[in-house]
C-alpha cells in the first residue's frame, strides 16, 4: 500500500536531511571555490523549504503529488550542485 502524501513528504524530507551536509561548518562548505553555486545558501534554502512543509503538515495541510515532486526535483538539483562541489558522496538520488 502506498503511503499517504503527508507521510511521503516527511519521508522525503528525512531522507534528504540524512544525505545533505547540514551539520558541516561554514568554513568547510566554503573552503573551495563554489563554481557551481553557493552550498551554504542552497542548504539554507532547502532547509527553509523543509521547515515550511513540516510546519504546514503539522497544521493539517495535505501536500499533493505535485508538491512532493517539486520538493524532490529541487532536492535533486541541489544534490547535483553539492556533488559537483565535492560535499556529498554519490548516493544515487
Amino acid at each position: 500500500m502506498k503511503p499517504k502524501t503527508p507521510v511521503a513528504m516527511l519521508d522525503l524530507i528525512q531522507q534528504v536531511r540524512s544525505i545533505f551536509p547540514f551539520a558541516m561548518t561554514k568554513e568547510k562548505l566554503c573552503a573551495e571555490t563554489c563554481s557551481y553555486g553557493c552550498p551554504q545558501k542552497l542548504l539554507e534554502y532547502i532547509d527553509m523549504e523543509f521547515a515550511e512543509w513540516e510546519q504546514r503538515i503539522k497544521n493539517g495541510e495535505i501536500p499533493n503529488l505535485g508538491d512532493i515532486q517539486k520538493v524532490s526535483k529541487t532536492s535533486k538539483k541541489i544534490y547535483t550542485i553539492l556533488k559537483k562541489n565535492n560535499l556529498v558522496e554519490d548516493s544515487g538520488i
